[in-house]
């Protein structure tokens, strides 16, 4: 029908025949959509962008390297 998943549809005929559970649209539309593969492979692919965007910028803050050697004396009696 190439509508909203999310659109209220009323139906025509009755469903007096049999009673069918209404099912929970939000939660049925985001169960779909989390087991999609494309969406997955969708979101994974901006979380490494996102990753990314965060390495680029880290690149460009300055950084600090401290070398040095430490020795520890006891005292011996």
């Amino acid at each position: 029908m190439n509508l909203d998943p999310r659109q209220a549809v009323e139906l025509a005929d009755s469903l007096s025949y049999f009673e069918t559970p209404q099912p929970d649209v939000e939660q049925s539309i985001e169960q779909a959509l989390a087991e999609r593969q494309e969406w997955k492979s969708l979101s994974d692919q901006i979380k490494a962008a996102e990753w990314q965007k965060k390495q680029a910028w880290d690149q460009r803050l300055p950084s600090l390297t401290a070398e040095g050697e430490w020795t520890i004396r006891y005292p011996f009696k």
